[in-house]
């Protein structure tokens, strides 16, 4: 007995769930996530019976959903055989993103704010040079590759532009891309800050960058897109992203399949779904000064600042006095070598709030303050909000 069809005909009037198909591939953050989302919906506003198979991406429309249709299905929007399925057959259903120019209800990622969310972010680490790596024949790959174009040239920059061909799926090469990703950030001037269209393509970056002796990210200042914790943390240094609304995603399309099911008209078939906040770790955390001994201080903070460092230790590390030090900081990068610790420390606050549920008196342990009072008014002056807010504004 197939699964979509296993309760009696006689028993079916008794279960008032909705059978729902969750065509979602289980083998990626992304596909997690939506779960996740959706699942916080059945658990609060719907009855539902849902059916998820371990699947990847480009899996073709599962036997048992042809032998019996369901009530309703949600599907990444990649595979153009299951939106014809479904519209054939007159089973309501909704589509994750918008690979597909039709009329089908959608919830998708806000792209342009994604690629703003990433320029804001390169633009601040005082880049003049700027790239972007996206992948081939993608439509949300080429968005996010215009919005941030655009959004540089308003500020008055060029970007350089590479797709990776993924045509040949799985029997591509991938030492092949290795090469041809490596040979066009060779051909990058130093530091450029690039912008990888998704945290996968963002590891293979940095190993590109590795393999041709790029410095991440003394030379390429490196981020991607999804904050995939697992990938991220696997770079070598850990690689900033810009972290997607999954959850968010999920949810969304749980309520436009809902509204739908239950023959109500939803005011709005394609829905736009905000990006969280970005995750800053030391893929981006540009260390680069004209002055020698400027640009040790900084890689010693950087390694040092979470275990409550003081400035005369920097002095000390580099046998400068801590007025010369403090002089060639305000030469060089403007900010005080107490001001950059503070930055070091409140960027891994940041990471923390939103990578972890720990508590802030663990935090502040973690990233070198004495109290969390003194940790909370320093964050909530230079981030604007305070660390429960920042949290908050940032939960799927």
């Amino acid at each position: 007995m197939n699964q979509l069809n296993k309760h009696s005909r006689t028993s079916r009037p008794l279960d008032k769930r909705r059978r729902v198909a969750l065509l979602v591939e289980t083998t990626k953050s992304l596909g997690r996530g939506v779960l996740s989302g959706i699942s916080r919906f059945v658990r609060t506003r719907a009855s539902w019976s849902t059916i998820v198979d371990e699947r990847n991406l480009h899996d073709p429309v599962p036997r048992w959903l042809n032998q019996s249709r369901g009530d309703g299905i949600i599907c990444r929007g990649t595979d153009r055989t299951i939106i014809d399925f479904a519209t054939s057959s007159g089973v309501p259903i909704v589509k994750l993103g918008g690979e597909f120019d039709d009329q089908i209800p959608t919830v998708v990622a806000n792209e342009e704010l994604i690629s703003r969310r990433a320029a804001e972010h390169l633009l601040a680490c005082r880049l003049s040079q700027f790239a972007f790596a996206g992948v081939k024949g993608k439509r949300w790959s080429e968005l996010r590759r215009a919005a941030f174009t655009q959004i540089l040239s308003e500020a008055g920059f060029e970007c350089q532009c590479y797709d990776l061909d993924q045509a040949g799926g799985r029997q591509r090469s991938w030492d092949r891309d290795q090469q041809s990703l490596g040979k066009w950030i060779e051909s990058l001037p130093t530091p450029t800050g690039v912008f990888v269209a998704y945290d996968v393509l963002g590891l293979q970056a940095l190993n590109a960058c590795h393999a041709i002796g790029r410095l991440v990210p003394d030379e390429i200042v490196l981020m991607g897109v999804d904050n995939d914790e697992a990938l991220c943390q696997l770079a070598n240094p850990p690689l900033t992203s810009v972290a997607q609304d999954f959850e968010g995603i999920g949810f969304a399309a749980a309520q436009l399949l809902d509204d739908l099911m239950c023959g109500r008209a939803p005011v709005e078939t394609m829905q736009v779904i905000h990006p969280l906040d970005v995750i800053v770790r030391q893929s981006t955390d540009l260390i680069a000064a004209p002055d020698q001994d400027v640009t040790m201080a900084l890689r010693f903070i950087r390694e040092n600042a979470c275990r409550g460092l003081k400035v005369n230790e920097v002095a000390n590390c580099l046998n400068l006095s801590r007025r010369t030090l403090e002089r060639r900081f305000a030469q060089c990068i403007q900010r005080s070598p107490k001001e950059e610790i503070i930055r070091v420390q409140i960027n891994r606050v940041k990471e923390l709030l939103v990578a972890s549920d720990y508590t802030l008196e663990q935090i502040a342990g973690l990233t070198g303050f004495n109290h969390v009072s003194h940790m909370c008014v320093l964050f909530k002056k230079r981030i604007g909000v305070s660390p429960g807010k920042h949290r908050s504004r940032n939960e799927p």
